[in-house]
């Protein structure tokens, strides 16, 4: 705990726990960005460990997952790219026993593969901001606590990741998904960037589609000692090449 903290709140209720919120508040399960940022603004703690579940459920092509689940839960329980993208997001096991899925869509971090996967899935999440309501994660405001997220299986199947890192185990600088349908492609684009970039184009898409994902993204590349702009330009251009490709 950090010097901040006065305060441990620990309700009993969605309703509570939403209206206990303000200003110098958090809301906890895992805890862990809370851990490495200690924020000096905040001096409340909200536990709603008690309100939220760590459930997977698969019905069909549906799968519902309990906010409180951990990253490595989500890693060892289910398959193909969205487990590999569990494990991108966080290298340290330890870690990501303690991450919460809520926690992470919650945080939004722009080199999480994981988040850029799901943004480029648009999943549906289930939100008490108040009232119950369930929201794509691309129309989420960002206001209230995350009960859990939908996924389909399908989307999952037909999504491909492309990452860039110094190293196999470092964070990425530039991260890149396309989710594929039959007649549209869903692009993201993340990593050491300014916002994370989603775009739509039909499927296949054609030369002018992928030039003009390239200029749209320019802006929010940066030039850091990761590269310049222009190479990261060039990496980007390769990357869209490959998940093409890859269908």
């Amino acid at each position: 705990m950090w010097q901040s903290i006065t305060r441990i709140e620990k309700p009993d209720s969605l309703i509570t726990a939403f209206g206990l919120f303000g200003n110098n508040s958090a809301y906890f399960a895992g805890g862990s960005y809370l851990v490495v940022e200690k924020n000096s603004n905040i001096s409340t703690l909200i536990d709603i460990n008690s309100l939220i579940t760590s459930e997977i459920i698969q019905d069909g092509d549906d799968i519902t997952i309990g906010a409180k689940t951990s990253i490595q839960n989500i890693a060892d329980s289910l398959s193909g790219i969205i487990s590999e993208c569990a494990r991108w997001s966080c290298f340290s096991k330890n870690i990501r026993n303690q991450r919460t899925i809520g926690g992470e869509v919650a945080r939004m971090r722009l080199d999480s593969e994981l988040i850029i996967l799901l943004k480029t899935m648009d999943i549906q999440l289930d939100i008490y901001n108040g009232e119950k309501i369930t929201t794509s994660i691309s129309q989420w405001d960002g206001k209230g606590i995350i009960t859990q997220i939908h996924l389909n299986k399908m989307d999952i199947d037909n999504t491909l990741v492309e990452r860039f890192a110094l190293l196999r185990s470092a964070p990425a600088f530039l991260i890149t998904a396309g989710t594929f349908s039959s007649s549209t492609v869903s692009f993201g684009i993340g990593g050491k960037v300014n916002q994370i970039s989603n775009y739509s184009t039909p499927n296949p898409p054609d030369v002018s589609s992928i030039d003009n994902i390239i200029g749209m993204s320019s802006s929010h590349l940066l030039d850091d000692h990761y590269g310049s702009r222009e190479y990261k330009r060039a990496l980007l251009q390769t990357a869209l090449k490959r998940l093409v490709e890859g269908r």
